[in-house]
């Protein structure tokens, strides 16, 4: 049987992966950003964001997640994508 220790070091570990794939996340948005700037395009894409959103619904369907609190989370990590290519 695990204990809460033991528990909470796993919990640590999926966190400290979490903030290593948003780290790699905003760097690759901030590349988008630089092409979009290159080419004159609108930081904003409401179909890439619509498309998003999709893929954020069905995924968290199925793993039996809450979907709006999935929904919260990436309007954040979205919002603050958009900020990074501005």
């Amino acid at each position: 049987m695990n204990s809460i220790k033991d528990l909470r070091e796993q919990i640590n570990q999926i966190d400290h992966e979490i903030i290593k794939k948003l780290h790699k996340r905003f760097e690759i948005v901030k590349k988008i950003g630089f092409l979009k700037k290159e080419s004159e395009q609108e930081v904003f894409d409401s179909i890439r964001e619509d498309e998003l959103f999709d893929l954020y619904d069905k995924w968290s369907k199925e793993l039996d997640l809450d979907t709006d609190l999935i929904k919260k989370i990436f309007r954040e990590i979205m919002n603050k994508s958009q900020e990074e290519q501005l």
